[in-house]
């Protein structure tokens, strides 16, 4: 069985004569560099099967003879009798679906059709041979025809699951791993010879700084309930600006143990930028400690308030205290009261310098102000600050 490719017009010859000459006319060709289609010819003849075009009323057969190049031989081909400026090496990494994607996509280009049916038009490419049929009854591996859930800034999300990536509509990539979606890029992306993409790590940082921004929730669930799949690992917290269905769905999983690593810091990251954190009510003994915290803060002359102090159960991975300067809010977890009045007492102290005097850790104002009081404290003569 054969595949046709057929488009309008008539072919220039020199696009498989001449070495680097690309004359697409589409304003975002699928195809990139000229040469895909010398790489395809040789892949296709190098892997067995027979390709012909017919163009301008003429025949034209691709075949491969051997000759011999400092007695190294080689498979150099030939169009009808005419030799060609390249081997069947000319590709040599290609697989035969990328041979197919290729006269597939340069098809798409020139607003052609392809089929497996005989037909006729101004230029056709005729491949014959098992993995070119197999490649295009699995065309819709390779060429993305979905619609998609989302579209998001330089990405669409489509609904099944897949371990390939497409560049527009094209497929460029194989992850490691199944996704819980198929992504398809269409920002501009820098892709090698061969088609494929040429940075994995643009690919990833694409998706972690997107992929946040989702306003689907079932997108945002997936993502999140669990571990399993190559993108549900992605680091998130790369995005600045997760969107609330994404950042509302995190918080609803984040003590949930599947969940990832990196969403937990997501979450974190989140909460602390919006000051929110699970509140706590201090059992008796932590609300005697808290009283006698503020006893030795006004002995400090410290003026804070109870009113601007709340107790959370977490403010995330060693941190006992944080001002939120949004709210102007002191926040101190359980765990600093449990630490006793005089932990307690300095954690708060601190926290009031942020709020109260606008000092930042590790400045020479806030070392300042603390040499400052210790000295009065020292000599017993009152403070300036």
């Amino acid at each position: 069985m054969a595949i046709y490719f057929a488009n309008a017009g008539h072919i220039d010859l020199s696009v498989i004569r001449v070495m680097g000459v690309s004359v697409k006319q589409t304003d975002t060709p699928i195809g990139y560099f000229g040469t895909g289609l010398k790489f395809a010819i040789a892949t296709l003849l190098r892997t067995g099967h027979h390709v012909s075009l017919f163009a301008s009323g003429e025949t034209y057969t691709f075949n491969a003879r051997e000759v011999t190049v400092r007695e190294r031989s080689f498979n150099q081909v030939y169009m009808n009798d005419e030799p060609l400026p390249f081997t069947t090496d000319l590709g040599r990494n290609w697989e035969v679906w990328q041979a197919y994607r290729e006269l597939h996509s340069n098809t798409l280009d020139e607003s052609g059709a392809i089929t497996d049916k005989p037909t006729t038009a101004d230029t056709v490419f005729v491949v014959q041979g098992p993995e070119a049929q197999r490649a295009f009854e699995a065309r819709h591996q390779i060429f993305l025809n979905s619609k998609p859930l989302e579209i998001l800034d330089g990405i669409e999300v489509h609904p099944q699951p897949s371990s390939y990536v497409y560049y527009r509509g094209v497929r460029v990539a194989q992850l490691p791993e199944k996704c819980c979606f198929t992504y398809n890029i269409t920002k501009t992306m820098e892709l090698t010879e061969d088609r494929t993409l040429a940075s994995m790590w643009s690919l990833e940082y694409l998706l972690e700084t997107k992929l946040p921004t989702t306003k689907s929730e079932r997108i945002a669930h997936a993502l999140i309930s669990d571990h399993k799949t190559w993108d549900q690992n992605l680091n998130f917290t790369y995005c600045a600006a997760p969107s609330d269905v994404f950042m509302d769905v995190a918080r609803r999983f984040r003590n949930d143990a599947n969940v990832s690593q990196n969403v937990r810091r997501m979450v974190e990251q989140g909460d602390q930028r919006d000051g929110i954190w699970p509140e706590h009510t201090p059992t008796p003994d932590e609300s005697n400690t808290l009283r006698e915290a503020f006893a030795l803060l006004e002995y400090m002359e410290c003026d804070l308030d109870l009113y601007e102090v709340q107790v959370t159960e977490t403010l995330g991975p060693n941190v006992m205290g944080l001002y939120h300067k949004e709210r102007d809010q002191i926040f101190v977890c359980r765990e600093a009261l449990r630490q006793g009045d005089r932990y307690a007492a300095i954690v708060l102290y601190e926290e009031w310098l942020h709020k109260r005097h606008k000092l930042q850790d590790n400045t020479r104002a806030m070392q300042t102000f603390l040499l400052n009081r210790l000295v009065s404290a020292i000599v017993g003569t009152p403070t300036d600050a």
